[in-house]
């Protein structure tokens, strides 16, 4: 472990992202005919991060998130001028 780690905007967060670990989720998967009509329907458990990429890429200036040990804290920080 690291400890707190704060990750600032980032165009390859997988590995901070990680630091916090994943959760299990359930997807579903749907197959449909030429009308759209649902013709069959399965699923799977897999895992997730607990703090989407995206979020991380994404993030405005002046916004943080803060990532400890399985646990995440998403803050703005107000500028001083």
């Amino acid at each position: 472990t690291c400890g707190l780690v704060i990750a600032h905007r980032n165009p390859a967060p997988e590995a901070l992202v990680s630091l916090v670990g994943t959760v299990p989720i359930w997807e579903d998967t749907h197959e449909v005919d030429n009308l759209g009509m649902r013709t069959a329907t399965s699923g799977r458990r897999q895992h997730q991060f607990r703090v989407d990429p995206n979020l991380i890429r994404q993030l405005p200036r002046g916004h943080v998130i803060l990532l400890d040990s399985g646990h995440y804290l998403y803050c703005a920080v107000a500028r001083i001028e």
